[in-house]
């Protein structure tokens, strides 16, 4: 079976909103807006997807671990060509893989709105890559 997955068949999980750009852009500049006006993170090298905001982690890890902030930097892709927001979506999926394939999950990682939100997301990343003909990301199954 041939899935033919395009941009006129998976939508982003998100509109681009007049915080897309906001979200993006902080993203670029390692910090991640996990939803609109939640307290900033750093995004660094060793990122703690396991954030604990002590008032809503709950809600932290849910927009954390569906990689909403990823769904905004390809909105401002769509919206400037500029590869920078790619690059920077790819560094922050791998950034989860590496901390799912070191056997790490909070409680949200596999909750069902997390797992279809995130999948969405990922989806939509491929195609956008695969439309650009950029190099695929090295995924060992």
């Amino acid at each position: 079976m041939n899935l033919d997955l395009n941009e006129n068949n998976v939508f982003p999980l998100l509109e681009t909103s007049n915080n897309t750009k906001r979200i993006a852009e902080k993203a670029l500049n390692n910090i991640i807006e996990p939803f609109p006006k939640f307290d900033d993170i750093e995004f660094k090298k060793d990122f703690d997807w396991e954030y604990k905001h002590p008032k809503v982690e709950t809600s932290y890890q849910l927009y954390l671990q569906n990689l909403r902030v990823v769904n905004e930097l390809l909105n401002q892709y769509r919206e400037t060509a500029n590869d920078e927001f790619i690059i920077k979506s790819k560094e922050i999926i791998e950034s989860w893989f590496d901390y799912i394939d070191a056997g790490n999950e909070t409680k949200m990682t596999w909750y069902d709105h997390a797992i279809g939100a995130r999948s969405q997301v990922l989806i939509d990343f491929f195609i956008m890559l695969k439309k650009k003909r950029y190099p695929l990301m090295k995924i060992d199954i």
